[in-house]
């Protein structure tokens, strides 16, 4: 696999196109710079970059060195990320067929553009969505990311639903029966209901989308619902939360890995705070005002302020910038590991959920420490707040929950039992 610039297609002026070529597997494909492209005068460019010339007739070359050898950095740096992204998503190396696709789409989005009735295909459209939130997250590396993770899955499912039923899916393929019979698809291939109505989720988001952009017509999917018999997990059992005495284990483990050691950091951010995974990673310094770190949150798009404590100004000193995003696969490894590595989260643990009415559990799952995940550090909060006798409602003013029921689904009835019924 190769990526580097090439200069192509000499003009009568005396100018060539600049591109980046791409080659794996024996074939290669051009990439054009910039959503109008990139000349350059013969004999302007040396190891890919733009050069000085001397000359009265290089003027003009001259004074667009920066922004031409920008372009073809900027360019790069996108066309990398994507090469990236693809192999950590599939595990295979993209190839120069796709890598064009998904760069036309990212050069030059057309993602809401197209008029009402146009003939645009399904496929051409979810590429597009994905391609330009891909080059979004490669700009910032915060917003979209999650989503366009979530992307990855979802096309594949929808993939294999296709070939399963031997059908072309179109926008107006989408309606209540279709729905149900997707949602019936991924549950014969064992998924869980919490995951199928996340792809739904998504899947019906993307479906909102195409229609406000005037890209489709078609409303059908809104119909469907989630079958009433398909049960979400119990509200009566453990939730995954650590109590006081594994909490300070875990922050007093000596560890040796800078990896293991921002992980601890940004679950101890989380069970200070009371901050959801997807906010934690966006604190800078900017977010703390009169020891209140404030913040508005990724998800509801609420404005929250948490007086800071002992735990998040120590972590909040210990990374002076800010935190940063971590792949967040790789945080719920590095928890796992943390937790494997506290003795007191080794002792059983089950979690009961469901795949249609079909109750399953994770025979491979049995220790609490293999629960551990980005939801952990915000649950611990909530329980250890209450344990300490703080109030709910404002532990929901930090938290943001603005009822009790979606509230509940934080509290472990088991944490803190002994110490309490030690009252009686």
């Amino acid at each position: 696999m190769s990526l580097k610039v090439v200069t192509r297609n000499l003009d009568s002026k005396g100018f060539e196109n600049v591109y980046i070529q791409y080659a794996h597997g024996g074939a290669s494909k051009r990439l054009v710079i910039g959503p109008k492209g990139l000349k350059v005068k013969q004999g302007g460019m040396e190891d890919g970059q733009l050069v000085k010339c001397a000359g009265a007739a290089w003027k003009e070359h001259n004074a667009s060195l920066t922004d031409g050898n920008e372009a073809i950095d900027t360019a790069k740096s996108k066309i990398q990320f994507i090469i990236r992204r693809f192999a950590e998503d599939y595990k295979e190396t993209i190839t120069p067929d796709v890598l064009h696709e998904m760069w036309e789409a990212v050069r030059n989005p057309k993602q809401g553009s197209a008029p009402a009735g146009a003939k645009v295909t399904f496929w051409q459209l979810f590429a597009d969505y994905e391609a330009g939130l891909l080059s979004k997250v490669a700009d910032s590396n915060k917003d979209g990311y999650n989503t366009a993770r979530a992307l990855k899955p979802l096309g594949k499912l929808l993939m294999e639903f296709e070939q399963a039923r031997g059908i072309k899916l179109t926008l107006a393929s989408f309606d209540f029966s279709l729905m149900t019979a997707f949602n019936d698809f991924m549950l014969s291939k064992g998924h869980r209901n919490a995951t199928t109505n996340v792809r739904i989720g998504l899947l019906k988001t993307l479906l909102n989308h195409w229609v406000k952009t005037g890209a489709s017509k078609h409303v059908a999917f809104r119909e469907y619902r989630r079958p009433k018999k398909h049960k979400n997990a119990p509200t009566n059992q453990q939730i995954v939360a650590l109590n006081a005495a594994e909490l300070d284990e875990m922050l007093a483990l000596e560890l040796d890995s800078n990896d293991l050691r921002y992980a601890r950091a940004l679950f101890s951010l989380c069970v200070a705070t009371g901050l959801r995974y997807s906010d934690a990673v966006c604190v800078s310094p900017a977010n703390v005002q009169n020891d209140n770190l404030v913040i508005t949150t990724q998800k509801t798009k609420e404005t929250l302020s948490i007086r800071l404590n002992w735990l998040s100004r120590k972590v909040l000193a210990e990374y002076p910038e800010g935190m940063r995003r971590l792949d967040l696969g790789q945080y719920n490894a590095r928890l796992v590991k943390l937790g494997e590595m506290c003795p007191s989260l080794h002792k059983p643990f089950k979690r009961i959920t469901f795949s249609g009415v079909t109750t399953v559990t994770d025979d491979r799952k049995t220790q609490k420490y293999q629960h551990l995940s980005s939801h952990a550090g915000r649950k611990t909060f909530v329980c250890l707040c209450l344990m300490k006798g703080i109030p709910e409602f404002k532990i929901r003013h930090w938290t943001g929950h603005k009822d009790l029921t979606s509230f509940s689904r934080y509290v472990d009835s088991e944490i803190g039992e002994t110490e309490m019924m030690d009252r009686f």
